[in-house]
């Protein structure tokens, strides 16, 4: 649409072109011309006009394509079948063929590989002394209720309900205290990624990724809080009743 056609025709064959009108005394119509298309000289079938003093060589697609190929390095092929197209393109044709999405993928990764090290490293160390923080409040914490176990023992009531009662306290307390922090710490995260300056570095956040962490804080929280039940109640009563560092 910024070309005219000023004198003969479109190319429509093979190693034809159409040339701007000025070139007309230097580039005879029906007449070969230096320009060449995989090694064959192009024929001058027309002369265009353009306002925008374009001065470029207008060809078919076929003869676009044959640039291509012959002037390029690398082509991208698109196809809807890539292992067949691979096949084709070693087998039949010896070509050096790759599948630009493994190559890409496997860059991604090997790129990824040191900062996810250290991501899980920075965040296993933050976990562990997390960890072993909960485990020392809960200790100290149940230390004060040592005598109540061992009463409860002395006066005939199951280990299994004993085990029942805290692990109701250990639900409560991480229904009431974990899982809201985990919420706002989600909802902070989601704030955090719809920033422009963390576009292209979002941490993965999604509803899946939630909700396994909310069944692993009760799980850890069960674990650790029955760990010095456990070993409490592994003792007779009159042990239990007998502690004198209480």
């Amino acid at each position: 649409n910024k070309v005219t056609l000023k004198e003969g025709r479109w190319p429509t064959n093979d190693y034809e072109v159409v040339v701007n009108y000025n070139e007309k005394e230097t580039m005879k119509l029906n007449k070969e011309i230096n320009k060449t298309i995989h090694n064959r000289h192009l024929v001058v079938v027309g002369y265009y006009t353009s306002k925008d003093d374009i001065k470029t060589y207008l060809v078919n697609g076929t003869m676009i394509k044959y640039q291509l190929i012959t002037k390029s390095k690398k082509i991208a092929v698109y196809t809807k079948n890539t292992e067949q197209t691979i096949n084709i393109g070693r087998e039949q044709y010896n070509l050096n063929i790759k599948d630009r999405y493994t190559i890409s993928k496997e860059k991604y990764f090997k790129e990824q590989k040191p900062i996810t090290q250290t991501a899980l490293i920075t965040a296993g160390i933050i976990i562990a002394i997390s960890l072993i923080e909960i485990l020392l409040m809960i200790r100290s914490s149940f230390l004060s209720r040592i005598k109540e176990v061992g009463v409860y023992r002395a006066i005939g009531v199951k280990k299994k309900d004993i085990y029942i009662m805290f692990s109701g306290e250990i639900i409560a307390i991480t229904t009431f205290a974990s899982v809201p922090a985990i919420l706002i710490t989600s909802y902070i995260i989601y704030l955090i990624n719809q920033m422009p300056l963390v576009s292209d570095n979002k941490m993965v956040l999604n509803p899946q990724l939630i909700l396994m962490t909310i069944l692993i804080v009760y799980l850890f929280n069960l674990i650790i809080g029955l760990f010095p039940v456990y070993k409490t109640m592994r003792k007779r009563p009159a042990q239990i009743l007998s502690r004198i560092d209480i």
